[in-house]
């Protein structure tokens, strides 16, 4: 039976059931369907989950999965800002405008609470001397 690994060794390689389970984790299994999934007990998930080291390269992943879904997103953005502003000057109804311009105003309030967010924790960051944050590549 392969060895855990130490939470100081973060770079050796994952045994095979340990990749599934990182696989899983990282796309939103719970802990019993990524035991399942490598044949293993959602114990052992757990007791993986608890190094540290481990726990980092599901999170690692996690953020590679959520970059290239943002990247996605991302790319359909003009288009679909621009389909709402022509919703907004084109529909037929007021109703309809006004729920095309009251989702664009909710969108860009939460895009701009993010930036700021970020901005921020750049700057905290920067303080502390640690590297800034990459939101996910994007």
């Amino acid at each position: 039976m392969p060895q855990p690994r130490s939470q100081d060794d973060d770079e050796s390689p994952l045994t095979p059931q340990e990749e599934v389970i990182v696989a899983a984790l990282s796309t939103g299994a719970s802990y019993g369907e990524a035991a399942e999934q490598a044949g293993v007990s959602a114990r052992t998930v757990a007791r993986r989950m608890g190094d540290a080291a481990f726990a980092k390269r599901v999170a690692d992943l996690q953020r590679q999965h959520f970059g290239a879904i943002a990247g996605s997103l991302l790319a359909g953005g003009p288009e679909a800002v621009l389909t709402i502003r022509w919703i907004m000057a084109t529909a037929e109804r007021p109703a309809d405008r006004l729920k095309a311009a009251a989702l664009l105003l909710t969108h860009l309030r939460h895009v701009h609470q993010l930036v700021s967010v970020e901005v921020r924790l750049d700057e905290i960051e920067r303080l502390l001397g640690a590297e800034p944050s990459d939101p996910g590549g994007v």
